[in-house]
């Protein structure tokens, strides 16, 4: 499989939006995960 190919392979829309959602999805991720930790090392 060539670079020529693999970008002519695919429709870019689904391509973009499965980007976008693993991107958003990886960012609420990150920061529900960082919250508590933030919290455990905050002072009271």
């Amino acid at each position: 499989m060539t670079l020529a190919s693999l970008k002519k392979s695919g429709h870019w829309p689904t391509l973009a939006t499965a980007f976008l959602y693993f991107d958003v999805s990886f960012m609420v991720w990150t920061m529900l995960t960082t919250l508590p930790v933030a919290r455990l090392f905050s002072p009271r």
